[in-house]
């Protein structure tokens, strides 16, 4: 069996599919024997994933768009010439489209298809006019086209089967994504000015959607009340677009409030920060799927979560206050500081493994090849 793969996340990783895609392919090479890989891109693999290139049954094929600032352009025009010059018999779509008329231009082509959220209905802030336009537009098309769609929570799951009840259910699949195990190298990042465990953590992109507005004024109304109240600290990349209080958030407006900002932490720095942490805070309006809160608690950490579907589907047993209850979060941060926090449940690491996640998608394309 030939797999050819969009590996377009794998030459940028920032991007939010990076980890998932690296993730399940270091594990697929060894449960699917006799595949061939050929990776598709149109820049070059990115040097943090050379260790998934060593295989002699993976091979990278890079063909440059004529407009590298429109890769919506490279996957119409370039990507379908490519599957077909690589004599695939499954395509894998990692970047939630296919191209347009898939079936039609490689006919015989068998397709998995990964769709991880819908922001151009539920946070079309977050992306720009093409890929906003591209999901309004295409996204229906894709899901028709695909032989097998794979979501990453059931809960997305439904919604997706909600908004588009013309995609036959049975091929819509759930395959969690997997966890990292913790950085074996810790450091302390330096823009913290404390070494101190007590602190409360929240980590995400600086967006709309993680809600640090509600998070950080709960914090202000705590503080009031309880002034000497453990510090925020808030880490990840910034996102597109940052406004007001975001933007103060970013430039450090408000570490005399205590609030501190980390731009995009290491794996060590972040390493660090769940294990130094008292309590981790996720306060997101909607999540795709909410890694940092896995993460969170793989290091033992308490987490006061956004009362959401996919929130209460991840932990069911954690502590949750609805999104844009000011007051609430502020109980939380108030209840959690200074008193003895109770035990937290056991993290089913096994369950979160890689290899499990890619021992349910290696069946997807077994399955396929029989087909």
């Amino acid at each position: 069996m030939r797999i050819a793969v969009d590996a377009r996340p794998l030459s940028s990783p920032e991007s939010r599919d990076a980890r998932y895609v690296a993730g399940m392919f270091g594990n697929l090479i060894s449960r699917l024997p006799d595949a061939e890989w050929i990776l598709l891109s149109h820049k070059a693999i990115s040097p943090d994933f050379a260790s998934l290139l060593t295989s002699g049954r993976v091979e990278i094929r890079v063909e440059s768009s004529f407009v590298p600032q429109l890769p919506a352009i490279w996957m119409q025009r370039s990507l379908p010439k490519m599957i077909a010059r690589a004599e695939a018999d499954v395509f894998w779509g990692t970047t939630g489209l296919l191209p347009r008329s898939i079936k039609k231009k490689l006919p015989g082509i068998k397709t998995i298809l990964n769709v991880n959220d819908v922001s151009f209905k539920t946070a079309p802030e977050e992306l720009s006019m093409i890929p906003r336009l591209e999901q309004k537009y295409f996204l229906e098309e894709s899901l028709q086209s695909a032989d097998r769609v794979l979501c990453q929570s059931q809960s997305f799951q439904e919604e997706l089967k909600s908004l588009y009840p013309s995609i036959p259910e049975e091929k819509i699949q759930v395959i969690y994504p997997g966890v990292n195990p913790p950085a074996k190298k810790v450091s302390h990042p330096l823009d913290l000015p404390f070494f101190s465990e007590h602190f409360y953590l929240s980590v995400g992109t600086v967006e709309k959607r993680k809600n640090y507005k509600v998070l950080m004024e709960a914090y202000r109304r705590a503080r009031r009340e309880n002034p000497y109240l453990y510090p925020l600290v808030i880490a990840g990349k910034k996102g597109k677009e940052i406004k007001e209080e975001l933007a103060d958030l970013v430039n450090g407006v408000y570490k005399p409030d205590g609030i501190y900002f980390i731009e995009a932490p290491t794996d060590g720095q972040l390493t660090w920060l769940y294990e130094s942490c008292r309590v981790a805070f996720f306060p997101s309006l909607h999540e795709s799927f909410p890694l940092r809160v896995l993460e969170s608690l793989m290091h033992g950490k308490p987490a006061v979560l956004s009362d959401i579907a996919i929130m209460r589907e991840i932990h069911p047993h954690g502590r949750f206050a609805s999104p844009n209850d000011v007051e609430a979060w502020k109980s939380f941060l108030l209840q959690m500081h200074g008193k003895e926090l109770p035990k937290q449940a056991t993290f089913q690491a096994k369950k979160w493994q890689w290899e499990k996640r890619a021992d349910e998608l290696a069946r997807q394309f077994k399955e396929l090849e029989k087909r």
